[in-house]
């Protein structure tokens, strides 16, 4: 009994002991409670962060380029379920158009561990296209070995088409807190600033130090913009995209966009707005900029008579027109907008098919100049001369068409009344070239043909008359001398003498018909058949006399098998004719030589006509003004100075060359090139 008495203040003690370790320990398990529960609402936080950012997290295995995990902002992006997405490699989410890219961003990662800033383009559920940039880190083991990737698509697509708008070369993608280069703040509901990272304190000014504990509202240009972002963004519980200005420590100002989550307790009661902050300074300038250019064009397009428009390329569609649209054709800008189709209506039915041989050319993209008619509402009809360029964007595509119009009915009228005079100076100088030659050889041909060719009958009818006497004779006393020669021989010969006047008669009758076809109106056609052979020899047969009269040595020279050309072959008959009416003009003796010959040069392919002559010569000073209109040193002797001139526009409209080279005193050579094959040139 006495032991036991002894044991039971020490077991008393021990229980005491055990009970205090007891306590102690629940102490601890309380602290260990309260600092899991803490470590539990930082990671919510974080994690809420995480999940609702406007930017797509995942991780990614480094072996497999399996998706581990993904943020709800991947699904909306995307438009898959998670389902979709986690398991499966991330190459399914990228599109075939940058595989390649996608490969090298992999292999870098794989090899350094990071990647940053690589631009790439995801592929949507349903086939859309996502720009995005790429920012990964690594998680390694003990031994520096990449587990996983922690990779950030950034949605760029906005970026992108701002850069597009505004020529923008440059454009900063942020990642979420350290890896972020976007400005992230976080603050409690009465704004009381508790964590930012380091892009903030660049984007501000501040210190972190200065930051942390400063409260939110120091920050906003306007007050009342933190009052009316804090009722909306607990109404929906999130904002994105929210325009707002804040003020830097140095007092600037910039324009941010803000995207921000709310975090409550378990209770509903508001515990810290997680918010990400963009600055747009520059874009918000570069836009105002766009706008401001945009109404000085449209400003400066309002007080231009020419007509510049933006449509799409197949011109179903108009952009932009300016207004002097209205005054051109009659109608309202409005109205075709509206309905683009109405411009052909308006186009001059004799046009039509050169309109839309051009519009089809504007819808693959090519330049388009062309000339067309309109018939305005109160039925006048005006010249439209339009050309049309491809617009092409950053890539380099063609995506519209730019075009521009202006009326150019008064000078199409100008032109069609030069045409008519151009015609009229041929004519009044083909009259004259007549008149010098009709009057040089009308004794020579009209009288004495009319003559011949009445003897040259009646000589036919006697020679066939007197034939069967003198055969008669021929067979009853044997030969006999008639004109000298035997009878034997001369009844054939007499024959073709006779037929022989008959013959010249022809000649002398085409020479007259030749001259009158020169003197025929002409009409100007351009796209005949001409044979530079028979030109040429059809204008020698015209000045045959005049040759006759200048020159006893004439030097023919005219190449065999020459190439057609197209033109007119009375008009360069007239310039032959003028070309060697000068050159005998200028011999002063007969013993003086003439020299006419054509040729083809195959490699130029141009045909050649030359004349050249031993003549006096051309004057240096003279040389230069010998096609100008009405320059003669003749006009004392009847020159009106109008046939080189002529003779220059014919071969130019022909688009060819006319071009002298002389030597004063030794002679002159006038040459003339034109093109076999060749696009008439009018002007």
């Amino acid at each position: 009994m006495k032991n036991e008495d002894k044991a039971k203040p020490q077991l008393l003690d021990e229980l005491v002991d055990i009970r205090q370790r007891i306590s102690e320990l629940e102490q601890a398990g309380a602290r260990y409670r309260g600092t899991l529960e803490t470590l539990e609402q930082t990671g919510r936080t974080y994690y809420d962060l995480y999940d609702n950012a406007p930017d797509m997290f995942l991780f990614v295995d480094a072996r497999t380029a399996k998706v581990i995990r993904c943020n709800q902002t991947v699904v909306q992006a995307l438009g898959y379920t998670k389902e979709d997405i986690i398991g499966q490699s991330v190459f399914r989410m990228y599109h075939p158009d940058c595989m390649e890219e996608a490969n090298k961003a992999f292999q870098t990662f794989v090899e350094t561990g990071e990647v940053h800033d690589a631009e790439l383009v995801l592929k949507r559920k349903d086939g859309s296209k996502i720009d995005v940039s790429l920012n990964v880190s690594s998680v390694r083991d003990e031994e520096g070995n990449v587990l996983y990737g922690r990779s950030v698509w950034r949605d760029i697509t906005r970026h992108k088409q701002a850069e597009k708008a505004l020529r923008q070369s440059e454009t900063r993608y942020r990642t979420l807190f350290g890896e972020s280069r976007d400005a992230i703040c976080i603050n409690t509901r009465e704004g009381k600033i508790l964590d930012v990272n380091q892009a903030t304190l660049h984007l501000l000014g501040y210190t972190r130090d200065e930051l942390i504990g400063m409260n939110v509202r120091k920050l906003y240009v306007r007050p009342e913009d933190r009052s009316s972002f804090q009722q909306e963004i607990e109404r929906k519980g999130s904002v994105r995209d929210y325009e707002l200005k804040f003020r830097r420590k140095d007092g600037t100002r910039i324009d941010c966009l803000l995207t921000s989550t709310v975090r409550r307790a378990a209770d509903g009661t508001v515990l810290e707005y997680q918010g990400i902050i963009r600055d747009i300074t520059e874009q918000v300038k570069a836009e105002r900029a766009l706008h401001e250019s945009e109404q000085r064009f449209r400003q400066l397009a309002a007080n231009l008579r020419e007509v510049f428009w933006l449509s799409s390329l197949d011109g179903r569609q108009i952009y932009f027109i300016s207004p002097a649209y209205e005054e051109i054709s009659g109608r309202s800008c409005e109205s075709l907008i509206a309905r683009p189709e109405s411009w052909l209506d308006a186009v001059h039915p004799e046009d039509r098919e050169v309109v839309l041989a051009n519009l089809e050319k504007q819808s693959r993209g090519e330049f388009a100049e062309y000339e067309y008619r309109i018939i305005r509402p109160d039925g006048e009809v005006r010249w439209i001369e339009t050309h049309v360029s491809p617009v092409r964007n950053e890539e380099g595509e063609i995506y519209r068409s730019a075009g521009s119009a202006q009326e150019i009915t008064k000078r199409k009228r100008a032109e069609a009344l030069a045409e008519s005079q151009q015609q009229q100076l041929i004519q009044a100088d083909k009259m004259a070239s007549l008149g010098i030659l009709v009057s040089g050889v009308a004794h020579e041909i009209n009288n004495p043909n009319n003559f011949i060719m009445l003897n040259g009958e009646i000589l036919s009818m006697a020679w066939q008359n007197i034939m069967p006497i003198l055969q008669k004779y021929y067979e009853d006393n044997g030969d006999f001398l008639l004109a000298g020669m035997p009878y034997t021989r001369a009844h054939a010969k007499i024959g073709q003498l006779i037929s022989g006047i008959s013959e010249g008669a022809t000649r002398i009758g085409k020479i007259v018909e030749a001259l009158g076809g020169f003197a025929r109106q002409d009409a100007g056609d351009l796209n005949q058949t001409v044979d530079p052979n028979t030109v040429t020899e059809s204008a020698m047969v015209i000045v045959n006399n005049l040759i006759k009269k200048s020159t006893h040595a004439v030097s023919v020279d005219l190449a065999e098998n020459l190439p057609k050309i197209r033109g007119n072959p009375q008009q360069l008959e007239q310039v032959i004719i003028n070309l060697i009416t000068n050159s005998c003009q200028a011999l002063q003796s007969p013993q003086k030589r003439l020299f006419i010959s054509t040729s083809y040069n195959n490699r130029s392919d141009m045909i050649t006509i030359r004349v050249r002559d031993e003549g006096e010569g051309i004057p240096p000073e003279n040389l230069n003004h010998i096609i100008e209109p009405f320059f003669t040193t003749k006009r004392d002797t009847g020159g009106t100075g109008l046939g080189l001139s002529v003779s220059y526009n014919i071969v130019k409209n022909h688009g060819g060359h006319l071009h002298f080279t002389s030597r004063f005193g030794k002679g002159t050579t006038a040459t003339v090139m034109l093109p076999v094959s060749r696009r008439i040139v009018m002007e």
